[in-house]
Parts: C-alpha cells; sequence; structure tokens
C-alpha cells in the first residue's frame, strides 16, 4: 500500500471532548468549529468507545489525567484504532512523553490559531484510519467462508507456488488445485494470483504497524490546503 494520501476537502466527523474542563471545551468548540467537523462533549471513556463506532472520523481529545487516559490507551488496539487521540498536558515535559503515545498533544502553550489545523490533521489521519479498518475487516469477512482446502490454496497461491506444485504438495490433481483456485478468487473478490497477494500483503502490512502517519506532514498537508482555499477566495471576483 502507497504513503498516505489526504483530499482538499475538510473532513466531517465528531471531535470527542472527553471530561474537559468547560473553559477548555469552550476554546476547543471554537477550534472544531473552523474544521467543518461537531464538537461533542462526553464524561466517559465508555461513551467515546460507542460514539467512535458510529463516527466516520472522530478525534478524541482528553486531558493525561491517568484516571482518563489509563482507560484510552487499554482500548487504543480495539474500539479506538479508528480514531485519534490528543491530549491535554499540563507541560511540556508530560507532553514529551504523550507525544510517543498519542496522534498529538494540547499544552498551555498552543496558540489558538494551531487548534483547527491540529484537529482536522487528526481527523484526517482517523478517517484513513476507518478506511483502513474496513479493509482489514472485510478482507477477513471473506477470508471466514474459505474452507480448510481453499485456505491451504490461497496461502501456496500467495507463496508465488504453480498448480502443478500446489498438486504435489497436498496430493491432488492439478484440476482440483485449478476449481479450488476459482473458489478462493470469487469469494476473496479478486480476479487472479497477483490481486490477492497485493489484498494479503496490504492487510499483513497493516496490521504489522502501528495505524498512524507522521503528524508534521499532516499538520503541513493541512496548513497548505488552508492556504491554497484562501489564496482561490482572494482571486475570484466579487
Amino acid at each position: 500500500m502507497g504513503s498516505a494520501s489526504y483530499d482538499d476537502a475538510a473532513p466531517f466527523g465528531d471531535v470527542l471532548l472527553c471530561a474537559i474542563d468547560t473553559q477548555t471545551a469552550t476554546r476547543l468548540r471554537e477550534a472544531v468549529g473552523s474544521t467543518a467537523s461537531v464538537a461533542r462533549v462526553v464524561d466517559r471513556v465508555e461513551d467515546c468507545a460507542v460514539l467512535a463506532e458510529q463516527q466516520r472520523a472522530t478525534c478524541i481529545v482528553a486531558p493525561t489525567r491517568p484516571s482518563i487516559n489509563a482507560r484510552l490507551v487499554d482500548a487504543a488496539d480495539s474500539s479506538f484504532r479508528r480514531t485519534t487521540l490528543i491530549t491535554l498536558c499540563a507541560s511540556e515535559s508530560e507532553a514529551t512523553l504523550w507525544r510517543r503515545l498519542a496522534w498529538d498533544v494540547i499544552t498551555p502553550e498552543t496558540p489558538d490559531d494551531d487548534l483547527p489545523f491540529m484537529l482536522e490533521a487528526a481527523l484526517r489521519e482517523a478517517e484513513l484510519r476507518r478506511e483502513e479498518w474496513n479493509l482489514v475487516n472485510e478482507y477477513y469477512r471473506r477470508r471466514a467462508t474459505l474452507t480448510a482446502d481453499e485456505e491451504e490454496v490461497l496461502e501456496a497461491v500467495v507463496a508465488g507456488k504453480l498448480n502443478k506444485q500446489i498438486a504435489s504438495e497436498f496430493r491432488v490433481s492439478i484440476r482440483t488445485v485449478e476449481q479450488r483456485r476459482r473458489r478462493v478468487f470469487s469469494k476473496m473478490d479478486v480476479p487472479s494470483a497477483v490481486p490477492l497477494a497485493d489484498r494479503v500483503a496490504t492487510v499483513r502490512t497493516l496490521e504489522g504497524r502501528r495505524f498512524r502517519r507522521d503528524r508534521a506532514e499532516a499538520h503541513a498537508v493541512v496548513r497548505h490546503a488552508a492556504l491554497a482555499s484562501q489564496e482561490t477566495r482572494a482571486s475570484e471576483p466579487y
């Protein structure tokens, strides 16, 4: 799978403000409003999990209090793999740790002007994660329909083995291998061996890494899109 790409359209989805104080929530709501998204204040991590299942793109903003983030991190490999987490840190030393664990961090020194770019980048990343998650789920949904014999053929095909080799290995006729191959291609919704191998490689790549991209790249793309939009509006006749 190639490197992540972002289009110029602003994402739509929820920014979940989990256990945020009123003053900070007001500040963040204003920033969210400029991303064409919706801010929703929730009190419990469990509510975040439910809403993350429902929304197309979801960014969660939460303080770094242990009572909040211990559970958020614990849930990161299940419900929240389709979301991005931004933490509110009280100091730069605290932020250093959370930059390794979360998509981004907000500190008291973060300028208000930076928040819309930060949130939009997080929403774009969440949308990409959701698309990847759906791809993986669809792959395993289809693979679960294969018989044991078809599973063996799939693995052999992905390994680059020819029909004659597969037939010899499993002590069946070449005709039987061909029939199983056709059923595998049909069930996996691919036309041939090469797309099947690509599909398997993509899923394994997604599972072998964390669902995150370079934060600096994401911010740069969002800022570039915003600047281009401003220049377009400025050039339009009244």
